[in-house]
């Protein structure tokens, strides 16, 4: 059995606390291109958070944790990045 690196296309809805729309928009319009890394292993202003709206400590940029898969990134190369994993026959 083999482990697969195929990047893909992911959306989810951005949570966002600012003063207005524009404000809103303009902060959701900064994050075109960046890394976001969900795990907590690197410093991030956004956050993947399930807290309620309400909750006082809903962070001020925050993802969904649900997320839909829009298609496999174009060019992706889908390298081997593991051989021999458990379970192989």
């Amino acid at each position: 059995m083999k482990l697969y690196a195929i990047e893909v296309k992911l959306c989810a809805t951005l949570y966002v606390k600012a003063k207005s729309r524009a404000a809103a928009w303009s902060q959701a319009q900064g994050l075109i291109g960046e890394t976001i890394c969900t795990d907590g292993s690197e410093p991030t202003e956004v956050t993947v958070s399930a807290l309620s709206f309400t909750d006082p400590e809903l962070p001020d940029l925050s993802l969904s944790p649900m997320m839909t898969c829009h298609g496999v990134w174009e060019g992706s190369p889908c390298e081997v990045i593991e051989q021999g994993l458990p379970g192989s026959s």
